[in-house]
């Protein structure tokens, strides 16, 4: 859940392959651009992803995506409305 915050998403991927050993894992837990935009807190500093968009950076840096995991989130109440957020957990390999 930290993808959001890395100005150069494509270096840090880089230095995750690169200590990774062969075959080795990596997961990413995040949420998705369409549920990260229904919080209003996200408009600040966050940058989003679809799924499409994450998988296809970790494809672009030299991963290979294994199994891509999502589910909606119980839903809570946010001024008036009700939030159902998706965490989504991506399975890559180097």
């Amino acid at each position: 859940m930290v993808i959001y915050f890395w100005e150069n998403p494509e270096d840090h991927l880089k230095e995750i392959r690169r200590v990774l050993k062969q075959d080795g894992k990596f997961y990413t837990g995040m949420r998705s651009r369409e549920s990260m935009l229904q919080l209003p807190f996200t408009k600040h500093g966050f940058e989003l992803y679809s799924v499409e968009d994450w998988s296809n950076l970790l494809k672009d840096n030299g991963f290979t995506i294994k199994n891509t995991y999502q589910k909606t989130d119980p839903g809570f109440e946010e001024s008036g409305k009700v939030i159902r957020l998706e965490s989504v957990c991506i399975a890559a390999e180097k």
